[in-house]
């Protein structure tokens, strides 16, 4: 997924992925004001409680929030919203700016996939993680979840597979947890 930065506003926008039903936006915001994980789930629960957001990942560690929404039901002024009023600041953001889609990268065509990372302590790991997954061929975004110990990868299944993935984390220092059944079909 290649995403298309607006530093003067600090909103990511790229398009979703295939087969995600109604998202046609993924945004990535920058969080502030989170000091641990129940503040990662507060902004999470906030976040998918607004009408026409279908998914979204805090990350504590680089404090910003990926939120797969769709954009004929949901401004960037409703998400900021939904973020004060759990109690958090949403950095640097143009309230109804619409920011243009980035175009979808080839890998898209493929799939996404949740793994779970172990043995992370702090925000260096989960750089060294994501960085590890972006280097692999084939993968288009990985973003990696502290808190949640949890990496999602965004990658072409022609190009690259699980097995790869896995390797990367454990090349970089760190072991990929049991996948859930569901997951792994």
């Amino acid at each position: 997924m290649m995403t298309g930065a607006r530093p003067e506003s600090g909103f990511e926008v790229a398009e979703a992925r295939p087969g995600e039903v109604g998202v046609v936006r993924e945004a990535a915001l920058p969080i502030t004001g989170m000091t641990c994980a129940s503040c990662v789930r507060r902004v999470e629960r906030a976040l998918g409680k607004v009408d026409g957001v279908a998914r979204a990942s805090v990350n504590l560690a680089t404090e910003r929030a990926t939120v797969g929404y769709d954009p004929s039901r949901v401004s960037a002024d409703r998400l900021r919203v939904a973020v004060e009023g759990a109690g958090y600041g949403v950095g640097e953001m143009a309230p109804e700016e619409a920011p243009p889609i980035a175009p979808a990268p080839e890998a898209a065509n493929g799939g996404a996939v949740e793994l779970p990372i172990e043995g992370m302590t702090c925000a260096s790991c989960v750089r060294r993680v994501e960085r590890a997954l972006t280097k692999v061929p084939g993968v288009a975004a990985a973003n990696v979840n502290l808190a949640t110990e949890r990496a999602s990868v965004a990658y072409d299944p022609a190009v690259v597979d699980r097995d790869q993935l896995t390797a990367a984390v454990e090349k970089a220092g760190y072991r990929v947890g049991a996948v859930a059944a569901a997951e792994a079909a």
